[in-house]
């Protein structure tokens, strides 16, 4: 009889220690995500993330050139020119709702996706691309 009774005690004792490990594992994965340092705004982090997948997805581009076959490296290019589209026209269509100190790093974000367009362009039509007008418009971001 008393082998019955500790055998449901086990387990709420097994629970009650795998519960708390979940908590503890949850607050210490929290601990782990807070921010160490100020955030700033976040249509400035937003544009930076922006540029900063831009940036990876154009040089991804001219690193692949010639070793793709041409028609997907041409879909590529294409698919690449479409999201630098789509990015410069909401950045465009925001800029009269944007708040005075937001406006000039929108202007500034615009010419960076020109910029990155124009050697997607050059890839594309099978040009040596130069890569220095796009990184200097991206560090304008900053």
């Amino acid at each position: 009889m008393f082998k019955l009774s500790t055998i449901p005690l086990q387990i709420k004792i097994i629970l009650m220690i795998l519960g708390a490990l979940v908590l503890f594992g949850g607050a210490y994965t929290a601990y782990q995500n807070a921010p160490t340092e100020k955030t700033q705004d976040a249509y400035v982090n937003t544009i930076h993330s922006n540029a900063d997948t831009i940036t990876n997805q154009v040089n991804n581009i001219v690193k692949t050139e010639g070793t793709l076959d041409n028609m997907i490296y041409w879909h590529n290019c294409d698919d690449l020119l479409g999201t630098i589209r789509y990015q410069n026209l909401e950045a465009e269509q925001g800029y009269q709702t944007l708040a005075e100190n937001h406006k000039d790093i929108n202007v500034k974000y615009r010419a960076f996706l020109h910029e990155a367009a124009n050697v997607v362009l050059t890839c594309e039509d099978g040009g040596k691309p130069d890569l220095t007008k796009m990184t200097t418009a991206k560090a304008t971001l900053y």
